[in-house]
């Protein structure tokens, strides 16, 4: 691992990513084998003057334990003291940050149930976090950590040192960590999309049809005053943030009730260690009526079934086909870079930023505008090199958006 890059991606995470400020309350999230990241973040948020710097470490071998052998209704009720943290930590201001990376594999023998039912207890706990995250209050960004386990996955055909040392390789290379100033280079990468983002939400477009060899054939109305946003985004105090290093994503919300057809996943989804492959969707009104997965289908449904928003759609991003990512022509198991590789839709939550003014509306006033409301915000992957989306406008106009896998020369 290269240490000077190591150093590089902290401070990106930092300075980038969550964008400390002054007297701050950082709070880093991640599994006891990120510590060597999370040190070096620790060490970029006091440089960059946080006021305190809360590291809460897990172990995903204990959390398999814990899902395998505890009570059941262990998982039925948040621990009051981890909904206390999120609540009072967000309300002080806190961003967060968070570091992922583990074995893609480790729960696959863990009933699904259990951990949907312990998600959703902490979410519904955590009420007010979440609500602050949403409203664009509270800065926070997620950066990976590679791992032994995580990297023979990636690379099954090298040593497992080897296969670390080529997975810190891809995780530099692909968050643009290398011997320039990573912060110039992010500044440089979100001004690319400003130009798109622009027509995009110039057009002014009704609704999208997108369609693939695949088995895609789908429809998709978008609400009133859509927003598209890529490279960062800027929360509620101005500052602009980067919640995803890596991104290569231009996305925008759904309106939930108006999407119908079929929707054929591209890539595998890792959905909590369990791998759910060749799965699709059909939808009718913005809701999934019927599904199917030739491996994980049983964790499929827990997740469809986590709440009334989840067997919709928050949203749809825009990732073009040869994306940094997606020419390693590698399945990364990781929903942060593979999300990064093709297009790709959210089951569960909309992002409120994804309409005017959407970040000063409540939870209520946005499912009225047409954003899905969930416990759950879940990415899967439906791009390909041959996947075409048209545009149509108020006035009738047909808009090629992408071809080929591609945005058109219009974009």
């Amino acid at each position: 691992m290269n240490q000077e890059y190591l150093k590089k991606l902290a401070r990106l995470a930092v300075e980038g990513g969550a964008n400390v400020k002054k007297d701050q309350l950082v709070v880093i999230k991640g599994d006891i084998q990120a510590a060597p990241l999370i040190r070096e973040i620790v060490s970029a948020a006091y440089d960059a003057g946080a006021k305190d710097c809360i590291v809460r470490y897990h172990d995903e071998q204990i959390k398999h334990e814990k899902y395998l052998r505890s009570a059941e209704e262990v998982f039925q009720k948040a621990e009051p003291w981890e909904a206390v943290f999120n609540n009072d930590s967000a309300k002080q201001d806190a961003c967060y940050i968070h570091v992922v990376g583990g074995d893609p594999d480790l729960m696959k023998d863990v009933d699904p149930k259990r951990m949907q039912s312990a998600s959703a207890a902490l979410e519904n706990a955590s009420q007010e976090y979440r609500n602050l995250l949403n409203q664009g209050k509270n800065a926070w960004t997620i950066v990976a950590s590679a791992t032994p386990a995580w990297a023979k996955k990636v690379y099954p055909e090298l040593e497992e040192d080897q296969a670390l040392e080529q997975l810190w390789e891809d995780i530099f290379s692909i968050s643009r960590v290398d011997e320039n100033d990573p912060l110039d280079n992010w500044k440089k990468h979100s001004d690319s999309f400003m130009n798109r983002v622009k027509k995009l939400n110039d057009a002014k477009f009704e609704k999208l049809h997108y369609q693939n060899s695949a088995g895609t054939d789908l429809w998709v109305e978008l609400p009133e005053n859509y927003v598209y946003e890529g490279g960062g985004t800027v929360i509620s105090d101005g500052r602009m943030t980067y919640p995803n290093i890596p991104t290569e994503e231009i996305f925008t919300a759904p309106k939930y009730n108006g999407v119908n057809g079929k929707l054929v996943s591209t890539m595998p989804l890792n959905r909590s260690g369990v791998l759910i492959k060749d799965f699709w969707f059909e939808f009718k009104d913005g809701k999934v009526v019927d599904f199917d997965a030739a491996q994980g289908k049983e964790t499929l449904a827990e997740l469809l079934a986590a709440d009334e928003g989840a067997s919709y759609l928050g949203e749809a991003a825009l990732v073009p086909w040869g994306s940094p990512i997606q020419k390693k022509n590698r399945i990364f198991y990781n929903t942060l870079f593979d999300e990064n590789a093709s297009c790709h839709f959210a089951l569960g939550r909309a992002y409120s930023e994804s309409i005017e003014g959407g970040q000063e509306l409540s939870d209520e006033e946005l499912k009225e505008k047409g954003l899905n409301q969930s416990i759950i915000h879940v990415d899967f992957m439906v791009g390909s090199d041959d996947l075409s989306i048209t545009g149509y406008t108020k006035d009738g106009k047909e808009v090629p958006v992408f071809v080929n896998g591609r945005f058109s020369d219009q974009f």
